[in-house]
């Protein structure tokens, strides 16, 4: 696997565990 693939897996699942703290209304905006 390139480093980008796995730079940007992890960036993925950052995220992804920032939305899902964050509020309901901002986990609404995820979904556009």
């Amino acid at each position: 696997m390139e480093p980008r693939i796995l730079l940007s897996a992890s960036a993925f699942s950052i995220i992804r565990l920032i939305l899902s703290r964050l509020p309901l209304w901002s986990h609404r905006t995820s979904y556009l």
